[in-house]
């Protein structure tokens, strides 16, 4: 399984390194100032962000994905899936345990770098389920949970001040360094969700039609939301129908991992609960996102991974079914 996640996460690493090369190149082309020294004097700040505006888009880690916001999302799946394997006893990760802190924190720099906000929603809400359901089921410690928690934050801390602060930097945390960092991407998202409900309005049953949004006088704007695309395009119907399968797909999901979970508690929940957390925290993630081809492909591993996890822990169930016979 760390063999699988290593080569499927190795494009996204790659990718993130080289743009993050591209920061340094950056850095020396336009101010003279290397990357690493950017913190040093407020001036070396303000210069960058003052740079940042001669160019159509602040280099963000985004490779192989078309997006920032995909390549986010992948990072926080795969920070979800190495959170839920650190969490187990040390015992068990004698020979893995050094590979899993090193995998974390690269994953976590990437992340950083990518600069997306919804990421972080999806991360931190994976993160919390992963921790409640794996202390459910007695496979952590509140001690445990507790530490991780705080080498986390300690770690995000010291990773933010090695990355230059760049106007998206601010979005994250809420900086306002300089007259120079606005939120007008925030502001933006908003007033597209509501002109969405503005629109919505006109047929609130059934919606204005499928890609009737892009279609009015502004063109080719969306609304940045999964749940507020449908709402206008499909209406209160719609947006019902959809919500009704999310919660069948959970439900069967829910049902299996309480299964593994009962037969096969150390083989099969961690896997399965990380990949549990994963979708539920792309669909709540979907409030501040727009589900695209990227992310429907995210769902289809997290599926075809969750099975391959599930069939692992079948020989134990089903040797437990033949022992209560």
């Amino acid at each position: 399984m760390i063999r699988a996640f290593l080569a499927s996460a190795l494009s996204v690493y790659l990718g993130a390194f080289w743009h993050l090369y591209n920061y340094a190149i950056l850095g020396r082309y336009v101010t003279g100032i290397p990357f690493w020294k950017v913190y040093t004097r407020l001036e070396h700040v303000i210069e960058y962000i003052e740079a940042e505006a001669t160019f159509a888009q602040f280099p963000r880690f985004r490779l192989p994905f078309s997006s920032p916001a995909g390549t986010g999302l992948f990072l926080a799946l795969e920070g979800i899936f190495l959170v839920a394997l650190s969490l187990l006893d040390i015992s068990r990760l004698k020979r893995r345990g050094l590979m899993l802190i090193v995998l974390n924190l690269i994953n976590l720099f990437c992340l950083l770098g990518t600069f997306a906000r919804t990421s972080w929603v999806v991360f931190c809400i994976g993160c919390l389920i992963v921790l409640l359901s794996l202390k459910r089921v007695g496979l952590v410690t509140f001690s445990k949970i507790t530490f991780g928690v705080l080498v986390y934050i300690a770690t995000s801390l010291i990773l933010v001040a090695s990355i230059p602060v760049a106007r998206d930097l601010s979005y994250m945390v809420g900086l306002r360094l300089s007259p120079y960092v606005t939120e007008a991407s925030d502001v933006g998202h908003l007033e597209s969700r509501l002109l969405a409900l503005k629109y919505w309005t006109e047929s609130p049953i059934i919606g204005i039609g499928v890609g009737g949004f892009w279609t009015r006088p502004l063109g080719g704007i969306h609304t940045h939301s999964t749940y507020f695309t449908i709402l206008v395009e499909r209406g209160v119907v719609g947006l019902l129908l959809f919500l009704v399968f999310l919660m069948q797909i959970l439900r069967a999901i829910l049902k299996e991992v309480r299964s593994i979970g009962e037969h096969s508690r150390e083989r099969g929940t961690p896997y399965s609960v990380a990949f549990l957390a994963g979708i539920v925290g792309l669909m709540i993630g979907g409030l501040l996102y727009e589900i695209n081809c990227e992310m429907v492909w995210m769902f289809l591993a997290l599926a075809l991974s969750w099975i391959n996890a599930a069939r692992e822990a079948e020989p134990a169930r089903n040797k437990s079914e033949v022992l209560i016979t």
